[in-house]
């Protein structure tokens, strides 16, 4: 037999009894033996501070003896003796029951929190004098680009001993100049050392010189490599290029030509037959309307008007800059959601929208799951003559022949089954990325999604039987399905 014991007590040495370890009382807790210190039989009372001294509560422990008189008196000596200055409950004794049967913990004084200050603001002075749909903003020597404004202090707090407690400071950050820009000795702004455009490469601020070609002129050379931006007033016919360390704008249309830029991508006309060419850029992309075109950009893809059977890959998200945009025929892979007047509408033309997904996140879970598929394939293929060969050996009719397939096969499977384990785990990764990744995506459509478009979030594909107007397309909270949520 095995003694059961708690605190404050031990078994003897012959181990045939329990004996006190300590003076005390003794006593049962929960069916077990203990002795408690001798000051167990009293009433406890004690106030802790927590949150930095923002919060004091009042515990009270029952003793065996009979119940002191929590009264006013003693409650307002308790908080003296706690040194509680402020934010206390006056009344809070009214709150201490009559008979106290169990441990009694209760909040007695809140601190006054501080109210953090305002984050640190950026504002783009190259945008006031824009004109609507301007994305490219030209400025001059000595002009102001971008201004600071420091973070605002907030209003300090008071804890609970009536001690000031200061404001957390609201967020930072550095104001970065690039090239032919220059920072203000207080670091809060940077101004134009040069004419050019605004740019800006990763955090820092750039004035980028700019190349003008008239194609009314006949001087629109038949490859353009510039290393600021490029703007083009007019049309880029076939067989042209233009490659821009930074933004390119073409007031005209794109017609089997390429343009690549290092920034902003503005097409003010239409990207059209472009599907053996690129057309792509490092930030946001600006288009008119496009037909049968590969767009891609590192950043969102503006439609004006329609997208017309068209390959478009974004970093960002798919949005139509006037309620009439829209996406009919092709396919669109969009890293974040999508928000455009209407999807589908082209006879015996598909349209996929693929949202909430990085194109080339996406790329390697489709690769890695083909893998999968092959190596499993593999293996099947593998296990069938294997298990008739085991079955030989174990029957003692195998040959000799057989035996040295049977070893090749036995280290074929060893391999194949530790490739696939290793591609498995690497797919549970990428899953689990997808599954963060597109959580949050949405794909509103404001006007309508018609019959035979598909509309995937993550991994989920929803199919479109038939007209939905004013819809947007979600994933439920198991990230299982596709939902479509209906708005006014």
């Amino acid at each position: 037999v095995e003694f059961q014991f708690g605190d404050g007590v031990r078994v003897n040495d012959d181990k045939t009894a329990l004996v006190a370890a300590m003076p005390g009382m003794v006593g049962l807790s929960k069916g077990v033996i203990g002795v408690k210190d001798a000051e167990y039989e009293q009433w406890k009372a004690e106030i802790k501070l927590r949150r930095d001294n923002m919060e004091a509560v009042l515990t009270i422990i029952p003793g065996l003896t009979k119940q002191p008189d929590f009264d006013e008196s003693w409650y307002r000596e308790i908080l003296d003796d706690y040194n509680i200055k402020f934010g206390a409950d006056r009344d809070g004794h009214r709150f201490i029951p009559d008979k106290v049967r169990g441990t009694y913990v209760r909040t007695v004084a809140e601190g006054e929190p501080p109210l953090p200050g305002e984050d640190a603001k950026l504002i783009e002075r190259y945008r006031e004098s824009a004109e609507p749909g301007q994305h490219i903003f030209p400025v001059q020597a000595g002009q102001v680009i971008v201004e600071k404004i420091p973070p605002a202090k907030g209003a300090r707090g008071r804890n609970v001993l009536d001690e000031p407690v200061d404001p957390p400071p609201g967020k930072d950050f550095d104001l970065v100049a690039g090239p032919n820009t220059a920072l203000s000795g207080d670091g809060l702004k940077i101004t134009a050392a040069v004419d050019g455009f605004v740019s800006r490469i990763k955090d820092a601020w750039t004035v980028a010189p700019a190349m003008q070609v008239d194609p009314a002129s006949g001087a629109l050379p038949r490859r353009i490599n510039h290393d600021g931006v490029v703007r083009v007033l007019g049309s880029l016919p076939r067989g042209h290029m233009i490659v821009a360390a930074h933004h390119v704008e073409i007031l005209g249309d794109v017609s089997e030509a390429e343009v690549v830029a290092g920034g902003i991508l503005h097409v003010h006309g239409a990207v059209q037959e472009c599907i053996r060419t690129k057309v792509q850029c490092g930030a946001d992309m600006f288009v008119g309307s496009a037909r049968r075109a590969r767009l891609r950009a590192d950043g969102a893809v503006y439609i004006k008007e329609t997208a017309r059977e068209c390959n478009i890959i974004a970093g960002g998200g798919l949005f139509g800059e006037t309620p009439k945009a829209s996406v009919a025929g092709g396919r669109a892979v969009i890293g974040n959601g999508a928000d455009i007047a209407s999807i589908g509408a082209v006879p015996k033309v598909a349209t996929i929208i693929y949202a909430g997904v990085p194109y080339v996140l996406r790329v390697r879970f489709e690769q890695t799951s083909r893998e999968v598929m092959a190596l499993q394939q593999k293996l099947d293929l593998v296990n069938a003559p294997l298990i008739n060969l085991h079955k030989k050996l174990l029957a003692k009719q195998i040959s000799k022949p057989e035996i040295l397939m049977y070893r090749k096969l036995k280290l074929a499977r060893e391999t194949l089954t530790e490739r696939l384990r290793l591609r498995r785990t690497l797919l549970e990764k990428l899953n689990e990325a997808v599954r963060a990744t597109s959580r949050n995506s949405r794909v509103r459509v404001t006007d309508a999604a018609f019959a035979g478009a598909v509309i995937a979030i993550g991994t989920r594909p929803h199919k479109i039987d038939v007209r939905t107007a004013k819809s947007e397309f979600c994933l439920d909270d198991g990230g299982k399905h596709v939902v479509v949520r209906k708005f006014s």
